[in-house]
């Protein structure tokens, strides 16, 4: 492993409960966040949503569930529905995504002390690995002027991971943040993928762009305006035809998960390796649900895999989950329901 990871002892997973305080929304609260903030502004594709969600999904009130929930029933409607014109479900896909999109860019400001405390005692030790696609890490190092990275295996000005083909087509220093001074960055790895990680239908590789112009390629009858990522790698530009459009590079959040493009393997490989290495796993917000089986393998049995683990700790307001991890990893876990508590006997 490199030694941009090898130098490190603390593993740092956060999952959805890790952004609340800045407030962005749960899996359960997203749709009416959706609903609040898009019904008069695209008030076409809200009404497509709710109507669509009643008559294929068997939704009464899409307001209130989850999304994951809808995304869920709508991949099964895809794989085995033959009565429903693909077109349309693809149309109430890429409107809920893009609407997902469209809240996690929302500026974050005025960000709780307790995230910049929090990296400030961990970012020079830990390689953090999230489930969240939102930009709630890369704002707290910007704002606090930590270098940070995406680059799974490198700690220099490289483009490639594996081979050329991932990293040929993105501008390096907007995913590597280098200030004066120490320029070895925290790793960052993003298992379920992200918004502003674009790859291309027709020749696979990967653009990167920044968080701030992050998002999705939009032609839709519903939606107000068009929007357009078009691919520029040479193969893909034609004279007389437009480039293919690019898409994100997510893992969308449904119980059904498929991990089928190898950077999103090869980092989850990476963050298989790193708990073998590291002696503290710190667990900030994630549910640990039972239909995230990458997650729940990787901590199985923790002690037995890494001996050098001396302790794990799990921060979650819900006390019954401590059980969970116990179970799961075989250690003792120290438990703590806010960040914050967390912080205090710390200090």
């Amino acid at each position: 492993m490199h030694n941009i990871y090898n130098s490190k002892k603390s593993l740092v997973i956060t999952g959805a409960g890790f952004s609340k305080a800045a407030g962005l929304p749960l899996d359960n609260q997203i749709m009416a966040e959706i609903f609040s903030r898009f019904s008069k502004i695209e008030p076409r594709a809200v009404k497509y949503l709710e109507k669509f969600a009643q008559g294929n999904l068997n939704i009464v009130d899409i307001r209130n569930s989850s999304i994951e929930e809808i995304l869920t029933k709508l991949q099964v409607l895809e794989y085995y529905s033959r009565n429903i014109h693909k077109n349309d479900i693809a149309e109430f896909k890429l409107i809920v995504l893009k609407f997902l999109s469209d809240l996690l860019k929302i500026e974050i400001a005025n960000l709780p002390a307790e995230y910049g405390d929090f990296m400030n005692l961990f970012h020079a030790k830990s390689i953090f690995a999230t489930f969240n696609y939102d930009y709630l890490f890369e704002t707290i190092c910007n704002n606090l002027k930590i270098n940070w990275t995406y680059l799974p295996d490198s700690t220099t000005e490289t483009n490639s991971f594996g081979s050329e083909e991932y990293f040929q087509n993105f501008c390096f220093d907007d995913f590597i943040n280098f200030e004066e001074g120490d320029r070895t960055p925290v790793p960052y790895l993003k298992l379920h993928g992200s918004y502003n990680w674009q790859i291309c239908w027709n020749c696979k590789k990967i653009r990167m762009i920044p968080g701030a112009n992050a998002g999705m390629s939009t032609i839709s009858k519903y939606l107000i305006g068009h929007r357009f990522i078009n691919c520029m790698e040479p193969e893909c530009v034609k004279e007389d035809s437009a480039s293919p459009l690019m898409s994100p590079l997510i893992i969308p959040p449904t119980l059904i998960k498929f991990y089928n493009f190898k950077y999103i393997r090869s980092i989850w490989t990476l963050f298989q390796m790193s708990l073998l290495n590291i002696e503290r796993v710190i667990i900030i917000g994630s549910s640990l649900r039972d239909e995230d089986l990458l997650l729940l393998n990787s901590l199985s049995c923790l002690n037995i895999k890494n001996k050098s683990i001396k302790e794990l700790i799990f921060i979650n307001p819900n006390i019954e989950l401590k059980s969970k991890i116990a179970d799961l990893s075989d250690m003792k876990i120290s438990h703590y329901s806010h960040l914050k508590n967390y912080l205090a006997q710390k200090k």
